[in-house]
C-alpha cells in the first residue's frame, strides 16, 4: 500500500480499528503540544506523530466552528496509518489568544502552514515540509479549500460536510428569514468563542461573499486532489448547497477528484467508522 510517492508501507494491520502491532520500542508514537505566534496572538496545538524513523506526511486538521469537535477520533487512525496529524485551536477560540473571525481563522491557518514547511520541524515532530495534507470539518472544510487554491506546493486536500461561507452568504444576503435564522443557529456557538458576535460573524461572511465561494474558485482547485464528503442528512451544510454545486463545475473542470455522501448529519456522529474509513482509503492512495 504506497501512502506517498517514494514512500512505500504494507499496513498489516486495519489503521480505522485496530491499533499499531507492537514494535521495537524505537520511535513509538508521541503527541507534543507547540503555541506560536499569528499576528501577535498565541495559537495552542498539538502535533500527533506517527511511529517509526523516517519523516513523515503530515496532515493538518481543521476544525469547524467554534471549534468543540476536534475529530480527534479520526486524527489517532490517520497516525496509525503512518501521517502526522497536526491540530490548533484558531484565534479566539479554546484558550488560543486574541479574537475570533472567519479572516483570524484563514490567517491562522496560514500561519500553521507556513511554520510547518520549515526544515526545523523535521527534526522537531518527524514532519516531511514538502508533504503536506489539509482535512476540515465544516468551516475547516472551507478553510482547507481555500488554502489549497492559495499554495501550489500543497496537492491534497479532504473536506468533510464543508461550508461554502460565500455561496451561503449571497443565499443569506437577500433572505431576511434566513439571516435571522443563521443568527440564532450561531447564537450559542459565540458563547465559546472571543471577540465576536453573531451578527459581526455574519456581516463578515456577506462582505467577503464574492471572494469566499468556493465555485469562484476552481481554476486553482481543479489542479489538486481533492476529497470531497457530504453528509445526506446535513441541516447546517445542505447537499444541495454546499456540495453539489461545487462538485459539478469540479468535475466540469475535469478535477482528480473523489466525492461521496454518507447519509447521516453534520457531525457524522453515527457514521465515525465509516467517515474515517474513506478518509483514510483516500490518504493511503496519495500516489
Amino acid at each position: 500500500m504506497q501512502f506517498w510517492k517514494g514512500v512505500t508501507m504494507e499496513l498489516n494491520f486495519d489503521p480505522v480499528t485496530q491499533d499499531l502491532p507492537e514494535g521495537d520500542g524505537k520511535f513509538l508514537p508521541t503527541t507534543r503540544t507547540f503555541t506560536i505566534d499569528s499576528h501577535g496572538s498565541k495559537l495552542l496545538g498539538s502535533v500527533l506523530i506517527a511511529s517509526g524513523e523516517p519523516i513523515h506526511p503530515t496532515v493538518i486538521m481543521l476544525s469547524g466552528f467554534p471549534g468543540n469537535e476536534t475529530n480527534m477520533d479520526i486524527a489517532h487512525a490517520i497516525r496509525r496509518a503512518g501521517f502526522n496529524v497536526v491540530q490548533f485551536h484558531y484565534r479566539g477560540s479554546w484558550g488560543s489568544d486574541g479574537n475570533y473571525s472567519w479572516q483570524n481563522s484563514l490567517d491562522d491557518t496560514e500561519t500553521i502552514i507556513n511554520h510547518f514547511r520549515k526544515e526545523e520541524v523535521k527534526e522537531l515532530y518527524r514532519c516531511d515540509p514538502n508533504r503536506l495534507i489539509l482535512i476540515g470539518h465544516s468551516m475547516g472544510g472551507f478553510i482547507s479549500l481555500m488554502k489549497i487554491a492559495e499554495h501550489s506546493s500543497i496537492n491534497h486536500a479532504c473536506s468533510f460536510a464543508g461550508f461554502n461561507l460565500g455561496l451561503w452568504a449571497d443565499f443569506v444576503k437577500g433572505n431576511e428569514e434566513i439571516k435571522l435564522i443563521s443568527l440564532e443557529r450561531m447564537k450559542d456557538s459565540v458563547e465559546l468563542i472571543k471577540g465576536t458576535s453573531a451578527e459581526a460573524l455574519l456581516e463578515e461572511m456577506i462582505l467577503n461573499h464574492e471572494q469566499w465561494n468556493l465555485v469562484n474558485k476552481v481554476e486553482s482547485l481543479s489542479k489538486n486532489n481533492l476529497l470531497l464528503i457530504a453528509a445526506k442528512y446535513d441541516q447546517l451544510a445542505p447537499v444541495e448547497l454546499h456540495h453539489s454545486p461545487l462538485v459539478k463545475v469540479l468535475k466540469t473542470a475535469g478535477t482528480k477528484l473523489d466525492d461521496i455522501i454518507i447519509s447521516t448529519g453534520h457531525s457524522f456522529s453515527d457514521k465515525r467508522i465509516e467517515l474515517t474509513r474513506v478518509i483514510i482509503n483516500w490518504l493511503t492512495s496519495i500516489e
